[in-house]
């Protein structure tokens, strides 16, 4: 029996290329063979009123998806006392969250006066308070941002609390150097120099080496750093107490921040960043 002609012009197709996945009205010739055959089949009008029905459900779907998505770009546009309410009010993985999928949020949550927000968000966690150097945002993100690279957001990292960082095997391999060797890649530093950069033992490799390793670019702005004060001898001296003392608070808080770890973050996410 040949095909009626409201069953075969009854929807236009809204492919877009061959590749696409067949539409849900486009069963139209096939049910009619089966009816040939002796299946049962619902009317005409019947399958025009499911696909039109399931078109208004996918039209109502995207509209509720951008008017959301427009509602939640004004968030950024509001005045700043308002928004340092609603950062009050959220964890310190919300604050990183907000952080990561909008730049605006970003730019605000890591200025140097909006400390307070994530401080407050650390004592309602009973964090423990960051060495001295490390903004309240980065120690955060230690802790609570989850087990994700920081250059490269492979999966499954863990924080190496001396270097304050969180890195994947793959980057530590090309930003750690031996401490053993920097001084045939930096023939200008010397012991006294690298006693100002943290040192870890967590290496790239499954054979750690003895002496530990160094964050390259570490050795690399401090190099510049007492460069630039030469000519000014108690900047120069007061820089290098500073620098002795924060590797000390480093070596300090990295002792006690699995501990911490543990009891912060144990219950959420496992030992997913221990």
């Amino acid at each position: 029996m040949p095909l009626r002609r409201s069953a075969r012009t009854a929807v236009p197709s809204n492919r877009r290329s061959l590749a696409e996945p067949e539409p849900d009205g486009a069963q139209y010739e096939d049910e009619d063979s089966k009816r040939e055959r002796g299946g049962s089949k619902r009317s005409p009008a019947k399958r025009r009123r499911t696909t039109a029905t399931k078109q208004t459900m996918a039209t109502k779907t995207e509209r509720n998806r951008i008017e959301k998505k427009r509602d939640l770009n004004l968030l950024p546009k509001m005045p700043l006392d308002i928004l340092f309410i609603i950062f009050g009010m959220l964890s310190a993985r919300d604050l990183i969250n907000l952080t990561r999928v909008d730049e605006s949020f970003c730019r605000t949550l890591t200025l140097p006066g909006v400390s307070f927000v994530w401080k407050g968000a650390r004592d309602a966690e009973e964090g423990i308070e960051p060495p001295r150097g490390i903004p309240e945002y980065r120690w955060a993100n230690l802790f609570f941002g989850g087990p994700v690279c920081d250059f490269c957001q492979a999966k499954k990292v863990y924080v190496d609390w001396m270097l304050r960082r969180r890195v994947c095997k793959r980057c530590l391999k090309s930003r750690l150097i031996c401490a053993s060797t920097v001084a045939r890649r930096f023939p200008d530093v010397n012991d006294n120099i690298l006693s100002l950069i943290p040192l870890t033992y967590a290496g790239p490799r499954k054979e750690r080496a003895r002496s530990g390793y160094h964050w390259i670019s570490d050795i690399i702005d401090i190099q510049a750093k007492l460069k630039e004060l030469e000519a000014q001898p108690e900047r120069l001296t007061e820089f290098q107490t500073e620098r002795k003392e924060l590797v000390e608070d480093i070596n300090r808080v990295s002792e006690n921040s699995v501990h911490s770890l543990i009891h912060l973050i144990y219950p959420f996410l496992g030992c997913a960043t221990m």
